[in-house]
């Protein structure tokens, strides 16, 4: 999932989209600051995935809430990605 999204933003380019009239319609996709993330027991870290991917590669921060019954794959998730260079505060698992 991170690989494809990676991908997906490297290609990214505005678009002008066909509008009737004098007027020019731009197309600009923008990060939406933070993103909150409620993640399930069943299968935390597939779902997790799944929904962290697309929101940091769109340039957003996470706060993640794992399950109380699955909690530890997502806190080793979040400990990888800080080893990995992740700056503070992009990834946060409350």
């Amino acid at each position: 999932w991170f690989e494809y999204y990676a991908a997906l933003i490297r290609t990214h380019e505005g678009r002008t989209m066909p509008f009737k009239g004098e007027y020019i319609n731009f197309v600009e996709r923008v990060p939406l600051g933070v993103v909150g993330q409620i993640c399930p027991y069943n299968h935390p870290l597939l779902i997790t995935i799944k929904k962290l991917a697309p929101a940091l590669a769109a340039g957003n921060c996470v706060v993640c809430k794992p399950s109380e019954f699955a909690p530890c794959s997502i806190l080793e998730l979040a400990s990888i990605m800080k080893r990995a260079g992740l700056p503070d505060g992009v990834l946060n698992v409350v």
